[in-house]
């Protein structure tokens, strides 16, 4: 069972409306709530290489590192822009490859 908090509900509702029909018929409702909740907690991962594991499926390779505040950041390696990137919401769970 998948439980949102009022938050996420409303993100849920404002979104919906800029989704096609074909997104929906793909993922499924409760595909497209579980994409409104985060899985990975980024500010508590050590800098190194991991793999990353999306909620809508695939894995990338990606650096974890940190700016000058403190705030944790990804850059997967297959991507060609927006990087580094710190919104952790579209990511289900990592695994530590190489500490650094």
């Amino acid at each position: 069972m998948i439980e949102l908090n009022k938050e996420q509900v409303a993100g849920v509702l404002k979104r919906s409306k800029e989704w096609p029909e074909e997104v929906w018929m793909k993922k499924g409702l409760s595909g497209l709530l579980k994409s409104f909740i985060p899985n990975v907690d980024g500010q508590k991962l050590q800098h190194g290489l991991y793999r990353i594991y999306w909620k809508d499926g695939g894995n990338s390779l990606a650096s974890v590192g940190s700016d000058a505040s403190g705030t944790r950041w990804f850059a997967p390696t297959n991507w060609a822009a927006s990087i580094p990137c710190n919104d952790w919401s579209d990511v289900e769970r990592v695994e530590l490859l190489e500490q650094r």
